[in-house]
């Protein structure tokens, strides 16, 4: 991994998660937001499982890290695809 892949969030932000339904073996997928943002992070959730599904099977390759986190920051610009964690506004 490459050092700038590197990245640490410290704030309040709550998540949810397909940990009690991923089957073993399947990436756990992390949706974290602002507390007042949670009942929309359901949607974000189900893409994320849906589209990483979508690309492994697209380049017939399966993603190797455990989990993927995905995090909303707020007056964030852009996006950024860290080791694991995916941050955005």
């Amino acid at each position: 991994m490459a050092s700038y892949l590197l990245a640490f969030i410290i704030s309040d932000l709550e998540h949810i998660s397909n940990a009690d339904d991923k089957a073993e073996g399947e990436t756990l997928h992390r949706i974290w937001v602002r507390p007042d943002s949670l009942s929309k992070a359901d949607y974000a959730l189900k893409s994320s499982v849906a589209v990483l599904k979508a690309l492994e099977e697209y380049v017939d390759y399966k993603y190797e890290l455990e989990k993927v986190d995905s995090a909303g920051v707020p007056l964030k610009t852009g996006a950024m695809e860290n080791w694991g964690m995916i941050t955005y506004r």
